[in-house]
């Protein structure tokens, strides 16, 4: 549950954001028409220090002993030298220890030492909650720091037969990387980009360029996560409707098509790509029935035979339908339909919102789709801006705290792009007024009498005379 003072927190800079799309509509924009928003992501570094396993339980087993030295009103120092867990205090407890780091053997008793010193302190502070009030203060700051670092060492450390502590191998899911922000996560903007932080999920009108919605997504959560709720937010803030949603392929799976779907809002979005195989058959040279009740290949065999296959992404699973061995191993298609013809038959897994797919992938080739899926670039344009008034690095702890920073910055990435254009318009209308005088002072004496201005006025005639004194070449040439 939330702070009182991280709602209001929320709440304030929810205001100021509303606040700078409300002037954005008073001085013009979002009026009298409908909204395409463009939705995207984009990584926030958090401002936790990251840290390996060893510092990461360091600095769990240190939480802890704050928690537990306030507790008996003693200084943190004296209360861990008192307890021999002074090392923990140091800025790196790898820094402590003089050991041969490519020695296994080494390792692993300085990792026992560790998970030792962790469970005594687990101990240590079950028996100091047993003496505090329920829920005062000090109960809530022991249990809190206690709960975070049984889970640093429920996500890190394995146990072997013989009850020896090790380094898990894999990283366990929704793994905290950092004490100071527990609400980091390790995350992906691509297969080879990894962050370690939080996702900024805006939405961008794409008329005006005007950030209409933002939230701070964990950064381990996938792109498309609360993709409705951007939509929805995007209209309360602007009190404007929304008539058509673009997104780039993160949002084109199954689930977030139907989800789109069911609540009647129009998406577009790329498709996942299937895999293609030079020389092969994709899955859309099968035809599926409307209900995906049966399908049929190429060479027109029909099967309903099916199978329960894998839990397909955002829930649901396949059904893998399977066509007759003997229609498979006779087939002249065979060589263009399975790894091995004459040995194997054809196996065929259905999506569980196949036709919404298929559908997407047809769409992709419409003058349409192409038209409006260029838009995109004008989410990659404001989260550029955002970056550049400082949306990449995270000042605060918490995602609630870095939602503020972002509300914030998108305010000002409004307010600037308005000040910018209104700026442009005022320079627009100035050069038509000049162009207009220009041509009524054309060979009259006004032009002398500008010339015989004073001294103090001989700079502003000299941006002047340029533009409304006929010259060759000048902005209007042959006037």
């Amino acid at each position: 549950m939330l702070g009182r003072s991280q709602l209001v927190i929320h709440e304030k800079a929810g205001e100021i954001f509303k606040k700078s799309l409300a002037y954005a509509k008073k001085v013009g924009y979002l009026k009298g028409r409908k909204m395409k928003i463009v939705l995207d992501t984009t990584p926030i570094f958090g401002r936790g220090a990251v840290k390996d396993t060893y510092n990461l339980l360091a600095d769990g087993i240190e939480k802890l002993m704050v928690a537990l030295a306030r507790r008996e009103q003693m200084d943190t120092e004296h209360w861990a030298r008192a307890h021999d867990l002074s090392r923990y205090l140091a800025s790196s407890i790898k820094g402590t220890v003089e050991i041969n780091w490519d020695n296994p053997s080494e390792r692993k008793a300085f990792l026992l030492g560790i998970v030792a010193d962790a469970e005594r302190l687990l101990l240590r502070a079950r028996a100091a909650r047993k003496k505090c009030p329920k829920n005062s203060p000090e109960d809530q700051e022991i249990t809190q720091a206690a709960e975070l670092l049984s889970t640093l060492l429920a996500q890190d450390i394995d146990r072997t037969e013989d009850d020896v502590p090790s380094i898990k191998q894999s990283v366990a899911k929704d793994r905290i990387v950092s004490v100071h922000d527990v609400e980091e996560r390790h995350g992906r903007k691509s297969q080879s980009a990894r962050f370690d932080g939080h996702k900024a999920a805006i939405a961008v009108d794409t008329q005006s360029q005007l950030i209409t919605a933002a939230q701070v997504l964990p950064g381990n959560s996938h792109d498309q996560s609360g993709a409705l709720g951007l939509v929805k937010a995007s209209e309360e803030n602007s009190a404007t409707s929304v008539e058509l949603t673009i997104g780039d392929c993160a949002y084109g799976t199954g689930a977030i098509r139907e989800e789109f779907k069911e609540a009647d809002r129009p998406l577009v979005a790329k498709a996942p790509m299937i895999p293609r195989a030079e020389g092969r058959f994709t899955k859309d040279d099968f035809q599926v029935s409307p209900k995906s009740a049966m399908v049929q290949c190429p060479a027109g065999v029909r099967t309903s035979k099916s199978r329960p296959g894998a839990v397909a992404p955002g829930g649901g699973r396949y059904r893998n339908f399977v066509f007759p061995k003997n229609k498979c191993r006779s087939c002249p298609l065979a060589p263009h339909c399975v790894k091995h013809p004459g040995k194997d038959f054809r196996t065929f897994p259905v999506h569980p919102h196949e036709h919404l797919l298929r559908h997407a992938r047809r769409e992709h080739h419409t003058v349409r789709f192409k038209r409006l899926y260029r838009l995109r670039q004008v989410a990659e344009h404001r989260i550029a801006r955002l970056a550049q008034l400082g949306m990449r690095q995270a000042r605060y702890v918490g995602r609630i705290k870095t939602l503020f920073q972002l509300l914030l910055t998108a305010t000002v990435a409004n307010l600037t792009l308005i000040a910018s254009r209104e700026a442009a318009r005022l320079i627009f209308v100035f050069l038509a007024l000049l162009s207009s005088l220009r041509t009524r002072l054309r060979h009259s004496r006004i032009v002398q009498e500008v010339r015989r201005w004073t001294e103090g006025q001989r700079v502003l005639t000299n941006l002047i005379l340029p533009a409304i004194a006929p010259q060759s070449g000048g902005w209007w040439p042959g006037l």
